[in-house]
């Protein structure tokens, strides 16, 4: 497989794996819990907004616990999945850079 396949490739599985992690979510009581997987799986969002903010998780406040756990969890996964392709569109640039450097 060639590393440019790879920037499409791992969004696409994190937001597959995202999937599963809000199916297990919806099938929990919701209870403190519940919400364990979803911070971990968006746990560079969760940091993030720890140090930025005093507001508790899930940081939003849009009318119920799915539909604010929801709203937090769709905005974290886009942003994680935006920013892998992004980081490793900067990683492709470097690296044929780098190879070109070396011929």
């Amino acid at each position: 497989m060639k590393f440019s396949h790879l920037k499409f490739l791992l969004p696409l599985v994190y937001v597959l794996g995202a999937l599963l992690i809000w199916w297990n979510f919806s099938q929990t009581p919701p209870d403190g819990l519940a919400n364990v997987g979803i911070a971990l799986y968006t746990l560079p969002v969760v940091l993030f907004a720890r140090l930025l903010t005093n507001v508790e998780f899930p940081y939003f406040d849009v009318g119920g616990y799915y539909q604010d756990h929801a709203a937090y969890f769709l905005t974290s996964v886009s942003i994680i999945a935006v920013g892998l392709f992004f980081l490793l569109c900067a990683l492709e640039r470097f690296r044929t850079k780098r190879s070109a450097e070396m011929k």
